[in-house]
């Protein structure tokens, strides 16, 4: 699972593409999500970059994707 913002650029240009295509072909379970205007570390409250609400939708998206590749329910 990936989640980057569009404003990160702490990874060099082609990197994350070239890792979703890695993972998709060795069969691993992946999805991809980018957050508009999100900086690296948009997730950590204690930053100046965090964003609260695409916080959130990540962190809800991560918990659905391990339920639903672990077979937790709840």
């Amino acid at each position: 699972m990936i989640h980057q913002g569009t404003a990160d650029r702490s990874l060099p240009e082609g990197q994350t593409a070239a890792l979703i295509k890695n993972l998709k072909a060795h069969d691993i379970p992946t999805e991809a999500y980018l957050y508009e205007g999100a900086d690296h570390g948009f997730l950590a409250y204690t930053r100046p970059t965090y964003k609260p609400e695409a916080a959130k939708l990540s962190w809800d998206r991560t918990i659905a994707f391990l339920r639903k590749n672990l077979g937790v329910r709840r």
